[in-house]
Parts: C-alpha cells; structure tokens; sequence
C-alpha cells in the first residue's frame, strides 16, 4: 500500500449542517484533495463567473477584515457546489476522494432527513395521558387484582416513581398515591431545614388539590397518614432531595415548601 492510499483510507471527508443543510468548507476540501487553497478558491471564482445567479446561492463566500482589507477566508458549498468543483479535479485517485465525499453528504443528507422524520412522528403523536387516568388504571387494578398487580402498573406508568427498595410500605392505588402526585405537582422539596411547612398547610392543600381533580377525599386522618407513610420515602425526582416530620409544637414538615409560596 503506497503513502497516498494510506492517508486515503484514514482521511474523513468534513461535512456540516447550517441552517438545516449540509455544506462543506472549500478549505477542507483543498486539503482532502490535496489542492492549494488559492487555486480552490480560484475555480469557484471562475464558476461563479459563468453563472452567478445560479451559482452564488451553492458557493457562500465567508468574508473576513483585517489589516489588508477585506477578504474571502473561504467558500462553504452545497452538494451542488461540491460536485461542480469537483469536475474539475483529475488525477489517478481523483474519482475515489470524490466518491468519499459524496458518500459524506449522503450520509449527513439521511441524518438530517431521520431526524426531520422523528421531529413529525413526535409532532403527531397523541399528547401523554394525563396522571389521573393513570391512578384509575392503578385503583382498579389493586380492587381486581391485588395490591402486587396495582404496584407493578405503577412502576410502567408514567406516574413519579417511588424510589427503588421503599416501594413495599407505600399503596400505590390509595391516599399515598394522591399524596405522591401532590408533592410532585404542588410541592418543592429543598431539603434544607430553613423550608417548613405545619401539617395542617399540607393537608388543606392536599383537600384543594383532590377538589380540584375530582378525587375522593378520604378523610382528614387518612390523608394525615398517608403524608407521614409518603415523607419517609419521598425524594424530588430531580434533585433526589428529601423531607422530614418535625416534632414541634406547630407539627409540620422540613426540608418541603409550596409552590407560589
């Protein structure tokens, strides 16, 4: 294998996307082709000469200034572009760096199409079902199936998700469910100390809350003793951060606080 058929099976031809289209540098492709950058740019001139108002939108001239002047740093081409410059390349291995950089386009051609295509499917999808279709899913499947079917329902849901080895003291279908989505959609849990907010807080906001999306209220000691079941496992999705019971003459929860408050 010669010199030259080594660096062209290592060498990359450098592609890139601007403003959802593929172009390629004419300084990268003087170096590919082994060709002096000025007599790249040179055969660009001279096409865009022949042509200019269908050739200047394929061959974008990006401008510099310094001490000189202004001046062209370098071309960035289409594929349309590419591949009239590239006519005019010659040589014995000529024909196969072209064919690499062809492939180049092609494939970042087919990235960006796959990436359209994903962009529609998502645009087209049904919008996600709401949580409260998820908890019903889950209370009928503990009334039908027992406690061990509601809790593996909930763990394929998109419902917040207990954290791993607590899953066993929690009903994932009762109160502790409403009182997990409350925390999630209603609370912030900070962990700090300085964060409190007294029990009775909680659970006329827990009331307000079931109100508002038509849960059944199980009760005032009920809830009391789902929020105290739910506080010890607890942690915020995102920060992994917890809150405590405080023992006060005011008993409420650390380390948790109401948004909008």
């Amino acid at each position: 294998m010669t010199q030259a058929d080594h660096r062209f099976d290592n060498a990359q031809p450098v592609v890139f996307i601007r403003n959802g289209a593929v172009f390629a540098n004419s300084r990268d492709v003087a170096g590919f082709f082994e060709k002096e950058v000025k007599h790249v740019h040179e055969a660009i001139r001279s096409l865009i000469k022949k042509a200019p108002a269908d050739l200047e939108p394929i061959f974008r001239p990006f401008k510099i200034k310094d001490l000189t002047g202004e001046s062209v740093s370098h071309f960035e081409m289409t594929r349309d572009g590419f591949t009239l410059l590239a006519m005019g390349f010659t040589g014995p291995r000529a024909l196969r760096w072209k064919l690499r950089y062809i492939e180049a386009f092609n494939q970042m051609e087919g990235a960006l199409r796959d990436a359209e295509h994903m962009r529609q499917a998502r645009a087209n999808e049904d919008p996600p079902l709401s949580s409260d279709y998820w908890l019903t899913l889950v209370r009928e499947a503990r009334l039908t199936h027992g406690r061990a079917a509601a809790a593996k329902l909930w763990r394929e849901s998109p419902l917040h998700q207990v954290p791993s080895g607590m899953t066993g003291d929690l009903d994932p279908a009762g109160p502790d469910a409403m009182c997990v989505e409350f925390l999630q959609e209603c609370c912030e849990v900070t962990g700090h100390r300085g964060s409190f907010v007294r029990s009775r807080v909680l659970i006329d906001a827990l009331s307000r809350y079931a109100v508002e999306r038509g849960h059944a209220w199980p009760g005032d000691r009920s809830m009391s003793n789902a929020l105290r079941r739910v506080a010890a496992t607890y942690c915020d999705p995102e920060t992994g951060r917890r809150m405590h019971p405080a023992k006060r003459s005011d008993a409420g929860y650390l380390g948790v606080r109401l948004r909008g408050r």
